[in-house]
């Protein structure tokens, strides 16, 4: 697929026109925001696209949690890539993940990264996840839903 053909579809893409390598979400979430920003599918600069680092408490040590008004960031080559972090206790369970063996998909993470876009013209936030089965990219509240389940009861070690 050429990169205008990438302008004129932004959704529900095929994740494997993107680099993906296997337990390495954080570089692959990288290279997938200087895909999205050459492709013109994300702002030239990337600042509609924030990397989210969903993890436990023993693995926070990445990053601090960053309010919506005051970014942190960390330049790689002159690039700037904003970061949030979210923590849990113990690993975390996610679903609709392609390494999962199970049917609901549901795996436990120590960490995991995505990419989600900020729609600056009102529209739907996306969550770019190239290791989820759901559509990609995904809308946000769909992704939080799905992949999160905040209504899921857990036993209390993964609360």
């Amino acid at each position: 697929m050429t990169t205008s053909e990438l302008q004129l579809q932004p959704n529900n893409l095929d994740a494997s026109l993107f680099n993906h390598t296997p337990f390495y979400c954080e570089e692959n979430v990288y290279f997938l925001c200087k895909k999205l920003c050459s492709s013109e599918i994300a702002d030239a600069q990337g600042s509609d696209l924030f990397v989210v680092f969903i993890s436990n408490d023993n693995k926070q040590a990445l990053l601090q949690v960053k309010s919506s008004k005051s970014f942190a960031f960390l330049k790689n080559d002159g690039e700037s890539i904003f970061y949030t972090l979210v923590t849990s206790e113990l690993p975390i369970p996610l679903w609709h993940q392609k390494a999962s063996h199970r049917a609901d998909g549901v795996i436990l993470w120590d960490y995991h990264v995505i990419c989600v876009q900020r729609k600056k013209d009102g529209g739907t936030h996306l969550v770019w996840d190239l290791d989820s089965s759901l559509p990609f990219p995904c809308p946000l509240a769909t992704y939080v839903s799905e992949t999160i389940r905040p209504s899921f009861q857990l036993f209390s070690e993964f609360q």
